[in-house]
């Protein structure tokens, strides 16, 4: 699987330097901040390489439904970012192998060096959410791709769009409007 995964990545991996914004305590940073051109890396063709590792999966017999909790025509796909030391990864997991969660089965499609700020983040993932969303609804053979976001809550109110407590979806799990909310007795 290492060498497969050698020979889909060397075709279908492209990067570049661009702007990134950095936390600066020097006397030419603006406002607490400066610009630094940075190497941002990320795959070509997320759809092929998704695929790719079904087939993998389905060929080593490591795929499973997870005794029906996963319906038996869908491929659930968890797909996320987190700043680790001095990077932002952008990785998926096939949740129907038998440990989703593991590091084998983690797969970092994007990275560059930086923090996940809100300027960071539009500067680097246009190009990555658009072959994201080409995932949604694909088949795989006669199964359909469910995805799901992962990240800490800081990254998932960036990437919904919500600026605080007061916004119009306050929370995450559930999108009530309060005209639909009942208060609990």
């Amino acid at each position: 699987m290492q060498k497969r995964q050698n020979v889909l990545l060397n075709d279908n991996l492209t990067g570049s330097l661009i702007p990134l914004v950095f936390h600066s305590d020097k006397a030419y940073g603006c406002n607490g901040v400066e610009s630094r051109d940075v190497p941002f890396v990320h795959i070509k063709n997320l759809v092929s390489l998704v695929m790719d590792y079904l087939e993998t999966h389905d060929r080593c017999g490591s795929l499973t439904w997870h005794n029906g909790v996963i319906p038996k025509n869908e491929v659930w796909t968890i797909i996320g970012g987190d700043k680790g030391g001095k990077s932002f990864k952008m990785s998926f997991q096939i949740v129907n192998t038998y440990h989703p969660n593991s590091l084998q089965n983690t797969v970092v499609f994007a990275c560059f060096e930086g923090d996940d700020s809100i300027i960071n983040l539009q500067t680097t993932l246009p190009p990555v959410l658009e072959q994201v969303s080409q995932l949604i609804g694909q088949k795989w053979r006669d199964k359909t791709l469910h995805l799901f976001i992962f990240g800490d809550y800081e990254l998932l109110t960036k990437m919904y769009g919500i600026c605080s407590c007061n916004a119009r979806y306050c929370c995450l799990l559930h999108n009530i409007q309060g005209q639909h909310a009942t208060p609990s007795h």
